[in-house]
């Protein structure tokens, strides 16, 4: 870090560095054959140090929101399943898009947030945990989650016991990741 530039806060530091960066920028505007351009100029050419520390930086704050992504979607996937374990249809509304659908094996037809929420009184689950859980950022605002899971229950009076590979589409709406397509599929165990 430059001389001068130190401070007590991460935050204050951070930003008095890349204000320093930012002053080393200057735009540069001619008219070609009747077109405006605009250059932008690195003072003393500092161009391959900024994109070093501009390549650190991403890399840096990378890790930590991949971890913040995950602990997110975790949370929300723990909160679905309690919510299908006690019957809660305003947590199933709450977390699921309000055209989100939900695909298992013994529902055998893609049922939406309401559809899932008139099921429940035949549905009841004794133990459904996940394994080997996989988050893959789309973009900023979509994330795919896969999983294994071994599921113990039963729905409509008949036992139901498989694992089941899992995939699931969440999507972020209002500051909030809700579950748009949710498909499971009985597999052997992993």
């Amino acid at each position: 870090m430059p001389a001068g530039l130190e401070a007590s806060h991460p935050d204050t530091s951070i930003q008095q560095f890349c204000g320093h960066l930012l002053s080393q920028l200057s735009l540069k505007q001619q008219t070609v054959g009747g077109l405006l351009l605009t250059q932008v100029v690195i003072m003393g050419n500092k161009l391959i140090a900024l994109l070093f520390i501009v390549g650190i930086l991403l890399f840096i704050a990378t890790p930590a929101s991949a971890a913040k992504l995950d602990d997110e979607l975790n949370s929300r996937m723990e909160a679905l399943k309690m919510a299908f374990m006690q019957h809660d249809g305003n947590a199933i509304r709450e977390i699921m898009t309000k055209d989100g659908l939900i695909v298992t094996p013994y529902y055998k037809e893609a049922l939406g947030p309401g559809q899932v929420v008139e099921k429940f009184r035949t549905l009841d689950i004794k133990k459904h945990s996940s394994y080997k859980v996989s988050i893959t950022p789309l973009s900023a605002k979509t994330a795919l989650m896969t999983m294994y899971t071994s599921f113990e229950g039963s729905f409509e009076d008949k036992p139901v016991s498989a694992w089941l590979f899992t995939s699931s589409l969440w999507v972020k709406e209002q500051g909030l990741w809700r579950l748009k397509l949710l498909q499971e599929t009985i597999v052997e165990a992993p």
